[in-house]
Order: C-alpha cells, then sequence, then structure tokens
C-alpha cells in the first residue's frame, strides 16, 4: 500500500514537473535562421579556417534559446563544418567530441532570442579530405590536404531548447578557394596532413602536438604557425583561468610574461580572427594578477575593436560585474533573460514540490494508522 500511494505521487509529481517547464518555457516556437561567413574566401592549401557562426532570430516574436549568451554557445560542441566539392561529393566533415552535457542553467533562467537579436561565435577548424575513401588517413597517419580548387563550406548545428523537440539547422553554402602554397609555406604544409594536427585546430585537444611543435619551430614565418600560434595562446589563456584559482609568485611572474605575449600575438596575427577570444581571456588573467587597470583597459580596447565579436557580450559583462565602470547603456545584447520571472516561477515549482512531499507523508501517516 505504502509502495502504491508512494509510485502514484511521484508519478503525479513527474507529470506536473515536465508540465511546468512546458508552460514555464512557452511552448515551441519557430526555429531561428543559422549563418555562417568565413574569415576570407581564398586560402592557401591546408590553412586553417575561422569561421563565425550566427543563431539568428528574423521574426518579429523572441524565441526559445538554446543556449544562455556567446560565451556558452561558442564552448558547445553541436557545430559540423561540412565541405563539398565538385558534384557536391561530402570530402571534408569536421566537428568537436565534447558535449555540454546537462545544463540547468538553461532550465532555470530559460533564455530567449530577442526579435532581431542573434547568437555568434567564431570557430577554427581544418579542411582536409577526412571524408575521402581513396585518400584518407594512409599507413603513416597522414590526412591529405584538399587539392586546389574551388568548395562549398556548410554548417550544421543542433538545436535543442528545453521543452522543444530535437531539432537541426542548416546554414546556406558559402564557396571558397584553395590555392598552392609559396615560399617556406611549401615545405610547412607537409606538417598540415598529420592527423593528429586537425584536432588541435579545432580545440579539441589541448597540448601541442608534434607537428605543431615542429611547425612553430622550423617554419615560424610560415601561415600555418601564425594559426598555430594562436590556437595555443587561447588554450592556455583558457586553461589558467578555469583551474588556477591560486597562483603562486613564479606562476604569476610567468603569467605575466604570457599576457604580454598574448597582446603581441593579437597586433602581430592580424586577417586570422579569434583575437577578441584572446582579448577576453588576457583581461580576465590581467584581474587574476590583481591588475585592474590593464584588465580594464583591455576589456574597452575589446569592446571598441572588435564590437562585432563573440566576445563583446562577456566584455561588457565583466565590466559591469567588476564595478570598476559605469554600467554601459548600448543597444540589447540580443538575449533576454527573464530572471524574475524564472525566478518566480522555480518558486511556484518549489511550492509544489513542498506540498507534493507534504500530502506523501499525509497518505503514508493514514496507511499506517489503518
Amino acid at each position: 500500500m505504502n509502495r502504491t500511494l508512494t509510485s502514484v505521487a511521484l508519478v503525479i509529481a513527474f507529470v506536473g514537473a515536465v508540465s511546468f517547464v512546458e508552460r514555464a518555457y512557452g511552448g515551441i516556437h519557430a526555429l531561428p535562421e543559422l549563418r555562417i561567413s568565413p574569415s576570407r574566401v581564398r586560402f592557401v592549401a591546408g590553412e586553417p579556417i575561422v569561421v563565425k557562426v550566427e543563431v539568428k532570430n528574423s521574426s518579429s516574436e523572441p524565441m526559445p534559446s538554446a543556449f544562455a549568451d556567446n560565451e556558452d554557445f561558442s564552448h558547445s560542441g553541436d557545430v559540423v563544418f561540412r565541405v563539398t566539392g565538385d558534384g557536391g561529393v561530402l570530402l571534408c566533415e569536421e566537428r568537436a567530441t565534447w558535449v555540454h552535457g546537462i545544463r540547468p542553467g538553461i532550465y532555470m533562467t530559460k533564455p530567449q532570442l530577442r526579435p532581431n537579436g542573434s547568437l555568434t561565435c567564431e570557430r577554427m577548424f581544418l579542411p582536409r579530405l577526412n571524408l575521402d575513401q581513396a585518400v584518407r588517413g594512409n599507413a603513416q597517419g597522414e590526412v591529405p590536404l584538399l587539392p586546389i580548387g574551388r568548395y562549398e563550406l556548410k554548417a550544421e548545428l543542433s538545436w535543442s531548447p528545453p521543452g522543444a523537440e530535437n531539432s537541426s539547422l542548416m546554414s546556406e553554402g558559402i564557396l571558397f578557394d584553395t590555392v598552392e602554397p609559396t615560399g617556406v609555406d611549401i615545405k610547412a604544409a607537409k606538417l598540415m596532413t598529420s592527423s593528429d594536427v586537425g584536432p588541435f585546430f579545432a580545440g579539441i585537444h589541448g597540448g601541442s602536438p608534434p607537428a605543431i611543435t615542429e611547425l612553430i619551430t622550423r617554419y615560424p614565418e610560415s601561415t600555418y604557425a601564425r594559426y598555430a600560434r594562436l590556437r595555443l595562446m587561447i588554450d592556455r589563456e583558457r586553461r589558467i583561468w578555469n583551474t588556477s584559482p591560486e597562483l603562486s609568485p613564479q606562476e604569476k611572474s610567468d603569467l605575466k610574461s604570457l599576457l604580454a605575449e598574448a597582446l603581441d600575438c593579437v597586433d602581430t596575427t592580424e586577417d586570422i580572427g579569434l583575437h577578441d577570444n584572446v582579448l577576453l581571456y588576457s583581461a580576465r588573467l590581467a584581474r587574476k594578477l590583481d591588475d585592474e587597470n590593464q584588465s580594464i583597459q583591455i576589456l574597452e580596447r575589446l569592446i571598441a575593436e572588435y564590437p562585432q565579436g563573440d566576445s563583446v557580450q562577456a566584455a561588457k559583462e565583466s565590466l559591469m560585474k567588476w564595478q570598476r565602470v559605469a554600467p554601459l547603456k548600448d543597444e540589447p545584447l540580443g538575449i533576454a533573460h527573464h530572471g524574475n520571472k524564472a525566478w518566480l516561477l522555480l518558486a511556484i515549482g518549489g511550492l509544489a514540490a513542498v506540498a507534493m512531499l507534504c500530502l506523501i507523508l499525509l497518505l503514508r501517516k493514514r496507511a499506517l494508522k489503518t
């Protein structure tokens, strides 16, 4: 009897929770658009591509978002890049292998894309013939580069806000060309066929693979080495910010050198992209060094020089949160967090859960008496 009552109560509570989430979220809405724009449309064979990925709400109504903000979106492993050749033959597919997992914050805050609002992030990936059965991964662990020619790039994004069915967004295709390497790039290009450099440039694997170490050491002036240094810089800054709560005097000294190197990297790697990401983590590391003024200067530079970058939102929020400057009075950033409403609904849900627990206890007490 007790087990039956408990089971019934749990079923009722589960159905109520599902209904609560669906009502709170507002139901299923139209899907946003997925847009991509590479930094250029002409690349040296074996050159990584930095792609700006944008999710745009072109409707006149807000719609549920699968991501809380640009930084949350930029950490998603849900973006897949595909490169096709003549006749639409799929030659390359690059996807991340990490996943968000369960993100309770999305369910609590229920973020939305404002009308005409958007989410943006920049991704780096290395297009190679990793799907061509005739030439893929040989015995030496090499992945051939795309031959000289014209290709089409598309992206797909898994879009699954809470309460909505799983769906995917597909971008329009963008044409790009690959050209023969010249000068020092001719010898350096050979290293770009190493099987482990693809995940490195995509940011999937940390550290520095042997081919990347050799690339930077032997061919520091090559096109490819510029991308490698930028990727290493972002990975190092992010790792220190996320895993080093306290720093020793020696670590602080090393961090100062890294910060100077990062700012120099931004100044010397023009036309690649991802500079706003380097600046965001540089500002955070300056704060870790207790250099408030430098941190603020870096954030202000980021906002001024990269107003359309995917790190601008996080930079503005950092300035406001750190309370070192007056709150910025800019246009909405595209994401509406209905915080007060969310917390009210959460409170109601909590009261409902308490009431359900009381009912279970009351029924159990009556069952014992009988």
